[in-house]
């Protein structure tokens, strides 16, 4: 079968027809969406669907949606130009479950030396916080 034939087959299916004009909308404006955001932020935020007259927005981050949703009157007005209708943005945070994660280096050893000069520190400071810890970090070499 020819790759015209198949066109024509597929463009005369309806269903097909409609999927093709939501995916070319969709890439549409994922392009605006990624030429409006500053480079620093265009790995981290893609456009996931259109809900009602709200763009979908997909990130892994809520650092980056805090950052998105300080940037969105400016995003709006740059999707407004490509989809008039929408005039919102909807963020949704997805961890990325495909990083990978963070190796915990073991404790290093402290040289006799070092727990000492820790021991006079904690016998120096006044009850508190900084007391505690020092004291669960001997106690923790310790053993």
């Amino acid at each position: 079968m020819s790759t015209r034939a198949l066109q024509e087959i597929l463009n005369a299916d309806q269903a097909f027809g409609a999927l093709q004009s939501r995916v070319q909308s969709l890439t549409a404006l994922q392009q605006a969406w990624q030429a409006a955001l500053p480079a620093s932020l265009r790995p981290y935020a893609r456009v996931v669907g259109v809900e009602g007259c709200r763009l979908v927005v997909e990130t892994e981050s809520s650092a980056v949606a805090a950052k998105l949703r300080q940037l969105a009157p400016s995003l709006s007005r740059a999707i407004a130009q490509v989809q008039p209708e929408l005039s919102a943005l909807r963020l949704q945070v997805v961890p990325s479950t495909n990083r990978p994660t963070a190796r915990v280096r073991p404790a290093q050893p402290l040289s006799p030396e070092t727990l000492r000069h820790f021991e006079a520190l904690a016998e120096t400071l006044a009850p508190g916080p900084l007391k505690t810890a020092v004291e669960h970090l001997l106690e923790a070499r310790k053993r």
